[in-house]
């Protein structure tokens, strides 16, 4: 049996059966969209879920064995900065900004890893991952 000539059955890939098409009611043929839809709610919930616990935990960059201590969240937006007054010679105040900036990246890199591990698999799929 031949489709009409309005008929674009004939466009579908090989093995793709008409009864997945044909339904009235789904324009999507056999998908399932009520189940479709679950599965993103889901994946919404466990996406904020993740993200919250991410924002309650807090990350502490170190630098100078410890000389500097940047205190961030895991959202991060910084806390606190501990400078230990033994690195703080006003004769080499470059060695200072150097101290802090490492641990400001240290104290940034773990709360990007932290929220990398929050969400699992999902990073990838939102967008999420590493620009490397």
């Amino acid at each position: 049996m031949t489709p009409p000539p309005d008929d674009d059955r004939e466009l579908l890939p090989e093995g793709l059966e008409a009864a997945s098409v044909e339904g009235a009611d789904n324009p999507f043929g056999t998908v399932d969209l009520a189940s479709l839809l679950d599965q993103a709610q889901r994946l919404q919930e466990q996406l904020i879920s993740a993200q919250a616990a991410a924002a309650d935990t807090v990350v502490e960059g170190r630098a100078g064995g410890g000389q500097v201590v940047i205190t961030m969240s895991g959202e991060g937006e910084p806390l606190s900065v501990h400078i230990d007054p033994a690195v703080v010679d006003p004769a080499e105040p470059d060695v200072l900004e150097d101290l802090v900036l490492a641990a400001m990246r240290d104290a940034v890199e773990q709360a990007r890893e932290l929220s990398q591990e929050a969400l699992g698999g999902l990073g990838g799929l939102l967008g999420g991952g590493s620009p490397e």
